[in-house]
């Protein structure tokens, strides 16, 4: 996972976004490659982090189980954390944090891309 990592901040220097994007991309990372390396089976994944004058667009790409990020029901935050079902709150996260995600699966590749405007 360093690796992953090493690469998103490496590419977000060279991007140069301000420090509120630079944050939110690396939280989104940690979310939702940590949910592909411990929870989709994948033996193959790859992150690709683009940018044009409006939007920085980080896609995710992984060969696990079929799962649509979008269908996930956000969490009662109501409840405490000790009552809550467990998982959900990444994408949580993740749905917050983002200006725009899309989902598609490709030949039997996940693709999740997160889009943050500028």
């Amino acid at each position: 996972m360093n690796l992953v990592f090493n690469f998103i901040d490496n590419r977000i220097n060279s991007l140069s976004p301000d420090k509120s994007i630079s944050n939110k991309i690396r939280l989104v990372t940690d979310e939702i490659y940590s949910n592909i390396v411990l929870y989709s089976g994948a033996t193959r994944a790859k992150v690709c982090l683009s940018k044009t004058e409006r939007e920085i667009s980080l896609s995710f790409y992984d060969n696990g189980k079929t799962f649509n990020p979008m269908d996930s029901q956000s969490p009662d935050t109501i409840l405490n954390a000790e009552d809550r079902e467990i998982g959900g709150p990444g994408i949580y996260i993740v749905k917050k944090t983002a200006s725009k995600i899309d989902y598609s699966n490709k030949d039997g590749f996940n693709i999740l891309t997160v889009v943050f405007e500028r």
